[in-house]
């Protein structure tokens, strides 16, 4: 559990910042604070706030990307990875599997249906707990199978001498 809460502080730090910083750039584009304060009324102020509050948004859109990288005791980076190639198979799977069953609705009718668009694809909306979840898996498969199975290392090594040996022949 500690190592779970470990992982969890990252992202949980990064949404207050990321609001603020949001909050900020809506000022800097807010119509009526401009009639208040006028020096706020110029191109570069607008256009500040709005690539601010606009690039930031895109890690509250992407919440459960970013709970699902980071749980893996070793190899942080492999594991992260892992998660990422993880979360974006699933996401597809879920839209084609939707497709198949009919299930998906129009882009107009997507509020309050119970989807939403993740990446730019649309899928049943699980929020932050489809990224963890995910993570989670990934983590406990990342951690049991690819650090203690040293025949799930070897599966996993893209090159031996041998292998290159071989590689070499299929070229010529």
């Amino acid at each position: 559990m500690q190592a779970f809460s470990k992982a969890m502080f990252m992202p949980v730090l990064i949404l207050p910042i990321a609001g603020l910083l949001i909050a900020v750039g809506n000022v800097l584009t807010n119509a009526r604070l401009m009639e208040i304060l006028p020096f706020l009324d110029n191109p570069v102020t607008k256009g500040f706030g709005t690539i601010l509050s606009g690039a930031l948004v895109a890690i509250l859109n992407n919440l459960g990307l970013i709970f699902c990288i980071g749980l893996a005791k070793k190899k942080k980076a492999e594991a992260g990875f892992t998660a990422l190639l993880a979360f974006l198979v699933f996401i597809n799977a879920m839209n084609k599997f939707m497709g198949l069953r009919g299930m998906l609705v129009d882009a107009d009718a997507l509020r309050g249906s119970g989807q939403a668009v993740v990446l730019g694809i649309q899928i049943l909306d699980m929020g932050v707990f489809l990224g963890i979840i995910l993570g989670c898996v990934s983590a406990y498969v990342h951690n049991r199978f690819m650090l203690n199975s040293v025949s799930m290392k070897r599966l996993c090594t893209m090159h031996s001498r041998s292998m290159e040996v071989q590689d070499l022949y299929l070229l010529y």
